[in-house]
């Protein structure tokens, strides 16, 4: 079972969580080799970075060939994986060991599926819910992670739960440009909307403010 690491460092900037962004390494999976290792040694070594770029890689690894999860960059400091619309400091990414472009012949087993959702789980359980995005949803000179990679059916299977269900809002757009800060309100129970509306439009009045600022003094402890 995948276990989240402690987050015990914070960097200036880094965070809230709200998005996992979602890779390949556009690699060949050498299924008992240890490509973890290979890629964080071409990223230190290429590319001068610090550590690996990704938070967490998946692949196979071990004499019996194994889906496993491994820990990359720790969560807390800047990541180095998708520096487009700041990413790189509000998402955690993850990393396929693979080359799932169109044509190139390799798919996701079951066994890929149940370690993402193990993955996810436990990030959701420590961060609250996270929007899933493609690298190339930024990146979009890109088709990383895959031209064939199936995201959707990955995402449905991983959901612990689908955003606009946390949500739950008939008047909120879970991919408007305020949607982070909506999800990260909501995940700190600093704001929670109206039965089924977040009135996202409307004026705010003095008792709702006092409401939000009583929540948000809560929230960082200072009741």
């Amino acid at each position: 079972m995948f276990k989240l690491k402690e987050l015990t460092k914070w960097e200036s900037g880094v965070g809230p969580y709200t998005h996992i962004v979602w890779h390949h390494s556009l690699t060949e999976d050498g299924e008992t080799l240890n490509d973890f290792e290979a890629i964080k040694r071409y990223h230190k070594n290429h590319w001068r970075w610090r550590d690996i770029g990704y938070n967490i890689v998946i692949e196979r690894d071990g004499p019996e060939g194994k889906v496993v999860a491994k820990w990359g960059r720790p969560l807390g400091v800047s990541g180095a994986h998708c520096k487009e619309n700041r990413r790189n400091y509000t998402s955690v990414g993850i990393c396929f060991v693979g080359n799932y472009d169109i044509g190139s012949g390799e798919i996701l087993s079951a066994e890929h599926f149940e370690v993402a959702k193990e993955v996810v789980t436990a990030l959701e359980k420590e961060l609250g819910i996270l929007v899933h995005e493609r690298h190339s949803d930024h990146a979009t000179y890109k088709s990383c992670p895959g031209s064939a990679f199936p995201f959707d059916a990955l995402v449905d299977y991983v959901s612990t739960t689908k955003v606009q269900e946390v949500l739950h809002y008939d008047d909120v757009d879970g991919t408007a440009w305020s949607a982070d800060a909506v999800i990260t309100m909501i995940n700190k129970s600093i704001m929670v909307g109206d039965g089924n509306k977040f009135r996202p439009k409307d004026n705010i009045t003095r008792e709702e403010l006092a409401q939000v600022i009583y929540n948000l003094l809560n929230e960082l402890g200072k009741l």
